[in-house]
């Protein structure tokens, strides 16, 4: 019986348990699902906001562009007029030339390289080399005779933001060219997405790098000496290059310490009005997972406590039920009276001993308090109930491993014995009469016992013949005069 009650304990403590189990399995998936969609947001809401700044800082360039358009197109209808009566290039005043315009100026051979600038730094540049894309759009303007401008883009050479305007010789064997760098214009200090890039990593503290990847590769004002996409590793490289090809967003994962990452995000953008490959370019945003591992971390701690809180409740919740539901079982088995096992389980017990393919001789007594009715009579119910109860203490302080006392009704027991002997039973039977002699009280010098025993015969004996053979025994040493013991042979 006390496996019983194990089993049924165990049971609805593994059922709280999976219970508890599938509920907090649930409740973290929906708060990994949760996490996964701040992290979404904020891949959109940082994209969406560098996408704004830059369709606002094209659109304000877009007027700009109308004045220094017209400027340079004039300026280079002008040059190329004059380079008709001058075709030496070489002699050309370049100097005077960029006073006048108040723009840079460059003059590009057919191999697309710069062999004549007032700047510098672009002096001797080969878009072959810095620019493939670049370069075949210059062959393209080379071999056409009409004024071509730029949108914003970067210098090849410096790598800042630039104004350019384009147009080809009549004999297409230079294009001349006039730049404006625009970083140093009130315009741009008005409309500069690079501010507004900065003021977002400082806001997030996942994000860690925004940048502006023009249509060759080049990052738009660098903040540090990676000029370009093969300044970046190859798995970098890679993911850009699907992104520019598939026009879709695309990203990589890099795995870094103790389960934090680094989350590589590279996004196509095209500005409303096109002009040239300049309007086309790529967000590039790198986050970490620092502010999910917190989550997760703080997920993680709320989750051992209320896992905690849950057992602790489901443990005192169960042992509520536990002790509601055993209650009738209890009463089903054990004797209200005297708490030893009751009649239905003294014939569970039987059979399940009885089916047992290995088993021990079964031995069954018998047995009732001589006089008891004498007792009831002259001193009252109660105190024969209080007899009945310390009888069963005797009962119960005399057995062994293997046996079991059963009340079958008024004073009579019955005690059922595992691998069972006749010298077994005969001891037994002597120490609980034993006890009774030794019991004192005006009550219990009334009573003594009678017992009667029987050990199963065969393995095809019942109990039904078992019992009657007892029960026989039990008779005779009553008629032999009570308080003693027969064994039915």
């Amino acid at each position: 019986m006390k496996n019983l009650y194990m089993n049924v304990f165990a049971s609805l403590i593994i059922f709280a348990a999976i219970l508890i189990a599938v509920f907090s399995w649930l409740n973290y998936m929906m708060l990994r699902e949760m996490q996964g969609n701040q992290q979404q947001e904020l891949w959109n809401l940082v994209e969406n906001n560098v996408m704004t700044d830059m369709q606002t800082v094209d659109k304000a360039y877009l007027y700009f562009d109308e004045s220094y358009t017209e400027k340079m197109e004039k300026e280079l209808k002008s040059l190329r007029n004059y380079y008709k009566k001058n075709p030496e290039v070489e002699t050309w005043d370049i100097a005077a030339i960029k006073e006048r315009t108040e723009m840079e100026f460059y003059i590009i051979d057919t191999t697309n390289t710069i062999i004549k600038t007032t700047y510098q730094p672009a002096q001797g540049l080969d878009f072959n080399e810095c620019c493939e894309k670049f370069a075949k759009l210059l062959n393209e303007r080379r071999a056409q005779e009409t004024f071509v401008s730029d949108g914003l883009d970067n210098s090849a050479a410096t790598k800042d933001l630039w104004k350019y305007g384009y147009i080809a010789t009549a004999d297409h064997q230079y294009i001349l060219e006039l730049g404006v760098p625009l970083s140093d214009t009130q315009l741009f200090k008005s409309f500069n997405f690079f501010d507004s890039s900065a003021s977002l990593k400082e806001k997030y503290n996942d994000l860690k790098d925004i940048r502006i990847i023009s249509s060759e590769g080049f990052f738009l004002e660098s903040s540090d000496d990676k000029e370009s996409i093969h300044d970046m590793p190859k798995t970098w490289q890679s993911t850009y290059n699907k992104a520019v090809e598939s026009g879709k967003a695309q990203r990589y994962e890099s795995e870094l310490k103790n389960g934090k990452k680094m989350i590589y995000r590279f996004k196509p953008y095209t500005a409303e009005n096109r002009r040239g490959n300049s309007t086309d370019r790529v967000i590039y945003t790198a986050y970490t997972n620092d502010t999910e591992m917190a989550m997760l971390k703080e997920s993680r701690r709320q989750l051992e406590v209320m896992l905690a809180v849950a057992f602790v409740t489901s443990i005192m919740a169960l042992l509520i039920i536990f002790k509601i539901f055993t209650r009738p079982l209890r009463l089903a088995t054990y004797d209200v009276l005297t708490n030893v096992y009751n009649r239905a389980f003294y014939l569970q017990q039987m059979h399940k001993m009885m089916q047992n393919k290995q088993k021990y001789p079964i031995g069954l007594l018998l047995m009732d308090l001589d006089n008891f009715k004498q007792v009831n009579d002259q001193f009252g119910h109660p105190v024969g109930d209080e007899v009945l109860k310390q009888f069963a203490q005797i009962l119960h302080q005399n057995i062994e491993k293997g046996h079991y006392v059963v009340r079958f009704g008024g004073d009579e027991f019955g005690i059922i014995l595992e691998k069972a002997t006749e010298q077994k039973m005969i001891q037994l039977s002597q120490k609980i009469m034993n006890s009774v002699h030794d019991k004192t009280g005006e009550c219990w010098n009334l009573l003594t016992t009678s017992i009667g025993g029987a050990i199963q015969q065969c393995e095809d004996e019942t109990e039904n013949s078992l019992f009657a053979r007892a029960d026989d025994a039990l008779y005779k040493t009553k008629k032999k005069g009570k308080d003693g013991y027969t064994y039915a042979a």
